[in-house]
């Protein structure tokens, strides 16, 4: 029988004779090669579960999650502003002005600063969770906060300025109205700000610009001379920053919706055109939300499109693409709950776009929140010159026997699909056993699966238990013509 390898993550070509591989809720993880003779080269894991950590405040949209640089977690839920603490309690601190939309916080080891895109801002004692707003009339709200070099930077909305907190501002010293500087590498206006080993990238809607502390007088930081990028943002809230880069999807005078990172003063795309044609499809780029989390040694950039109502994500570590999705009581399938993300007290947590719910990003949950997760994952076409095969056999290469206390009357399924139109519609799924417990060497056999010229396999499968998938093997007859 022949191996199939599943080499790469979500690639669905422009054309569908290209490819038509889905990937969804699998990250695909490559093998070290070498000693370790591994089967394959790439294997497929399950994305993490959510748990529901922490009672609901409020039935509403979770605008920000931030884990501060002494350990707390806070969080913004609709208008709430709640300290959650070690034991996943949540207190309620104070409000801020109503909405939906994203917020923003950073702090500087002594105040965190909220901000939600308006002309109005707020500061949490980190000693004391007191939270008060912010009257100066040298702050002018943001979209985003940052800390460098003693500072929390700010951009001023609808604007091409940044500007500046007084250095370790504690709540109370007034900021300086000429602590202020614009982006001067191109005329658009500044969208967000991220720092990046201790530089402010200034993204824009067109262009960005990096700028440095240079410990000026008049001004701390200046541009970075000969570094500017003819590519800015067409989403405010796409601009993340993970593992010493920043993420956005981009937007230039040319076009949008590319993803790109940050790094070493230049900016690379990351997103394959698979990617681009997919999301180019949604209409409406500026919600696109960013987020982001490390776990098993993955660094996951996640984006998530409400209004298309899904989610995509990047892993650094393989360099490869996966959707994630959400599944309803309808069997629909939606974006991913979450809509912001922090690390706090050793857990990974995200809050729901939806319920105000805290979630804990769990691998050893293989359901959200009691819901299942479908994994799906597409094969490459198979094509024998265009000639007919007859599919006597297709055998799973997956992980089985992992779900605890199953009978074998009560086997978990998996199920396979195939499309013969160059993936353009697909038949009816047949199922197979995945075995009870402890049957691991159980091999996932699909037989007479009849005839084609150019076939394209499916499988797709939802078990309260830890699974893998390195591929499959097929064995086929050739017809002749």
């Amino acid at each position: 029988m022949a191996r199939i390898e599943l080499l790469g993550g979500a690639y669905t070509a422009r054309s569908l004779i290209a490819a038509a591989q889905s990937c969804k809720n699998l990250f695909p993880e490559s093998n070290p090669a070498g000693a370790s003779q591994a089967p394959v080269k790439v294997t497929h894991y399950q994305r993490p579960g959510l748990v529901q950590r922490s009672t609901v405040p409020s039935a509403t949209t979770v605008r920000c999650q931030y884990r501060t640089t002494t350990g707390k977690l806070y969080e913004v839920i609709g208008s709430g502003v709640y300290y959650t603490d070690s034991a996943l309690t949540r207190t309620a601190l104070g409000a801020i002005a109503p909405g939906s939309g994203q917020v923003k916080m950073s702090d500087n080891g002594v105040v965190a600063v909220i901000v939600d895109g308006s002309a109005r801002g707020w500061w949490i004692d980190l000693s004391t969770n007191v939270m008060l707003e912010i009257f100066d009339a040298a702050f002018y709200g943001s979209n985003f906060v940052c800390y460098s070099d003693t500072y929390l930077i700010f951009n001023r909305p609808g604007s091409q300025q940044f500007y500046l907190s007084p250095p370790n501002w504690n709540g109370a010293t007034a900021f300086d109205p000429l602590d202020i500087a614009a982006k001067v590498t191109g005329a658009d206006d500044l969208a967000g700000i991220a720092v990046v080993k201790g530089d402010i990238w200034l993204i824009g809607n067109l262009s960005t610009q990096v700028s440095s502390d240079v410990g000026g007088v008049d001004f701390a930081f200046a541009p970075v001379p000969g570094v500017y990028m003819d590519q800015g943002t067409v989403a405010v809230y796409s601009i993340v920053q993970t593992d010493l880069s920043a993420f956005w999807l981009s937007q230039d005078t040319e076009g949008h919706g590319i993803f790109l990172e940050g790094s070493n003063y230049s900016a690379t795309r990351i997103s394959t055109h698979a990617i681009e044609q997919e999301i180019q499809k949604y209409g409406d780029l500026s919600d696109c939300i960013g987020m982001s989390y490390q776990q098993d040694g993955h660094s996951f950039v996640q984006w998530t499109f409400p209004s298309a109502d899904k989610t995509w994500v990047y892993d650094r570590a393989s360099e490869m693409w996966h959707e994630r999705t959400w599944t309803d009581s309808d069997g629909i399938e939606h974006r991913h709950r979450a809509n912001c993300m922090a690390f706090c007290y050793g857990l990974n947590f995200c809050g729901d776009w939806e319920n105000g719910k805290l979630y804990e990003q769990s691998l050893t949950t293989y359901t959200d929140d009691g819901g299942p997760i479908v994994f799906r994952r597409g094969f490459p076409h198979l094509v024998n010159d265009g000639k007919r095969v007859s599919y006597n056999a297709f055998t799973l290469d997956m992980q089985c026997g992992s779900v605890e206390g199953l009978l074998l009357t009560d086997p978990p399924l998996v199920s396979l699909r195939w499309s013969d139109t160059h993936g353009y519609s697909f038949g009816e799924p047949v199922v197979q056993s995945m075995g009870s417990t402890g049957q691991y060497l159980r091999q996932i056999n699909f037989n007479r699966l009849g005839f084609a010229r150019d076939r394209v396999f499916e499988v797709f499968w939802s078990a309260p238990a830890p699974t893998a998938l390195n591929g499959a093997w097929v064995q086929v007859t050739p017809m002749g013509t």
